[in-house]
């Protein structure tokens, strides 16, 4: 019977378009020291294939080449998989950084082959790989082990089947762990954050989240443009995402605790109850939602754009509030629901403007500003500030430019009446959706849609 093991914790694990899937992939280099990272190159950089290279068992835990490989120091922190070829532990996989090389009698020390090959015997015959990047998210994440990162290089994946966790299928990252897009090294995807993970979903049917979160504990997803063909429910539920995009759902874009820096366009379904962003807990800042059925539904939020919304633009949930978020020709601009505190936002061209417990709205150009006879508890009229001119640079550009203008009535009037409005917390002109609605697949495939919309200064 073959059993699997994982890699351990604290590895990380090299995805990209040229790689393959029968590669080490591990990298443990901050545990091991003093290795080569062998394994961002497309081909493996050892195969024990049993023949041209021999390699056994001397321990549960070392192996010893006995023909066509001489181990070197340069060897450590990379790791890869390893299979017992023969005897009674034969089809005993198991994933593991090497952590040690003798030199002298031509071994290596793997860590985490303990538990599947406990009871090993001795000149017991292996095969394997080490080095060379993996190819599919998929299979990455089957690896995957808690406390680890996948690192995966910016280009377009098309997912072959609709099976987490499997060669060719859709990730599910796991407790306490990360992945994370790179351009040209491992960890530079914020420097480079245009340079993005382009997840399509081929010909695949739903079977939930695109990028799903695995076990019970945070998860972290940074640097993905998952593409839903209007066939997925949903593009990601990991617990936080960061500068990422999700398109075309068949339901939610983002069902995360937290999102920064993300967007999400065409997120709809049937019964008109899809969200751009759905946040459970924690906090959605600097995000943007287009041409969704409605754009967030909060905990907090601060800093995000709802834009082309038919329902809801900014939705806050009980006992919550928000600040400095822009609701712009949505049904429902903003909606504070009971025992909420939210203040200094904004609704433009919007059905109605506001409703329920918002505190110092700004609005122009709506149907109705403020709903209710009078609205509850009379918050949402708690003031109004009406404006008489447009607020926005250019709110109608590709992309929609969401800064404040100085125009007299406008946005000059916004500054005067909310002066954190456009420096916020943080010093200087916010222009922080810079980034986000543009990616590049790194040079194998690229996808461009309109660039940056801004808010603020």
């Amino acid at each position: 019977m073959t059993t699997y093991t994982k890699a351990n914790n604290r590895t990380s694990q090299v995805v990209t378009t040229t790689g393959d899937d029968s590669n080490g992939g591990l990298w443990a280099g901050q545990q091991s020291g003093n290795g080569v990272n062998r394994a961002m190159s497309d081909d493996a950089y050892i195969v024990i294939d049993g023949s041209t290279v021999q390699c056994e068992a001397v321990s549960r835990k070392v192996v010893e080449f006995t023909s066509g490989y001489t181990v070197s120091q340069d060897d450590c922190g990379n790791g890869g998989w390893f299979n017992i070829a023969s005897g009674a532990k034969a089809g005993n996989y198991a994933f593991g950084p090497i952590t040690s090389v003798d030199t002298g009698n031509n071994r290596w020390t793997i860590s985490n082959l303990n538990g599947p090959w406990n009871g090993i015997t001795a000149g017991e015959a292996l095969t394997g790989a080490m080095g060379g990047a993996l190819a599919t998210l998929g299979e990455a994440t089957a690896r995957q082990y808690t406390y680890s990162t996948i690192y995966v290089k910016a280009g377009t994946y098309t997912l072959a089947n609709n099976v987490h966790n499997s060669p060719g299928g859709p990730p599910e990252v796991q407790s306490w762990s990360v992945m994370m897009a790179f351009k040209d090294t491992l960890g530079d995807h914020f420097a480079y954050p245009t340079d993005r993970v382009i997840l399509q979903r081929g010909t695949t049917t739903d079977n939930g989240y695109m990028v799903k979160h695995g076990g019970t504990r945070g998860t972290l997803l940074a640097g993905f443009d998952i593409d839903c063909d209007d066939e997925w429910i949903g593009g990601t539920n990991v617990r936080c995402s960061i500068n990422c995009i999700a398109r075309n759902a068949d339901g939610h874009g983002f069902v995360c605790y937290d999102s920064f820096k993300c967007a999400a366009y065409n997120c709809t379904n049937s019964g008109g109850t899809a969200y751009g962003f759905k946040n459970s807990s924690g906090i959605c800042a600097e995000c943007y939602a287009e041409d969704c059925d409605n754009g967030f539904n909060l905990a907090s939020g601060f800093r995000n754009v709802a834009h082309g919304c038919s329902g809801y633009g900014i939705y806050i949930q009980n006992y919550h509030g928000a600040a400095f978020n822009i609701a712009d020709e949505c049904g429902t601009g903003l909606y504070g629901s009971d025992r909420g505190a939210s203040a200094f936002n904004m609704a433009t061209n919007c059905t109605t403007g506001a409703s329920g417990q918002m505190w110092a709205t700004i609005a122009y150009n709506n149907t109705t500003n403020v709903s209710g006879s009078p609205p509850v508890g009379n918050f949402a009229a708690n003031p109004v500030l009406q404006l008489t001119a447009d607020p926005y640079e250019d709110r109608t550009g590709t992309p929609p430019d969401y800064r404040l203008n100085d125009t007299e009535g406008g946005g000059a009037e916004l500054e005067n009446y909310a002066p954190k409005w456009a420096a916020g917390t943080i010093a200087g002109p916010q222009e922080q959706f810079a980034a986000i609605l543009k990616s590049s697949g790194g040079g194998s495939t690229t996808v461009v849609t309109p660039g940056p919309v801004q808010v603020g200064m």
